[in-house]
């Protein structure tokens, strides 16, 4: 048969191995890649949760504190205002500017404390 262009050897057998061998090579060295990199991102998406962890503790503690100072607020708000007048004498007002001019800051101070009546006592101090 081999002189009418048939040929018997096994070379396309061999040919179609070498080929099926060769791409399953292939596919296993990329599913081994494609695991790796799975196994890598999964370890660090762990990291990172680990890290974030404490910080979602405080964010959730500070959103807390926060929500308590608007209720605090919203109650200060809502409550009527009492109007507590009360006087003071020459002395206290002299020993509260005293007090002001001597307040331990790191830069400035107080330069000037003016107190003025129209409808009500408004107390205004100005510094540095």
């Amino acid at each position: 048969m081999e002189w009418r262009g048939i040929n018997l050897t096994d070379f396309r057998v061999r040919q179609w191995k070498s080929k099926i061998y060769k791409q399953f090579c292939c596919l296993v060295l990329i599913v081994s890649v494609a695991i790796g990199l799975a196994v890598h991102l999964q370890l660090a998406a762990l990291q990172i949760n680990q890290q974030n962890r404490p910080l979602a503790k405080q964010n959730q503690q500070l959103k807390t504190e926060r929500d308590n100072l608007h209720r605090k607020l919203e109650q200060y708000r809502s409550s009527p205002i009492r109007d507590t007048v009360q006087t003071f004498t020459k002395s206290q007002v002299g020993a509260f500017l005293n007090l002001l001019q001597s307040l331990p800051l790191p830069q400035g101070g107080v330069e000037e404390a003016i107190f003025e009546y129209d409808d009500m006592p408004i107390m205004k101090i100005v510094g540095v």
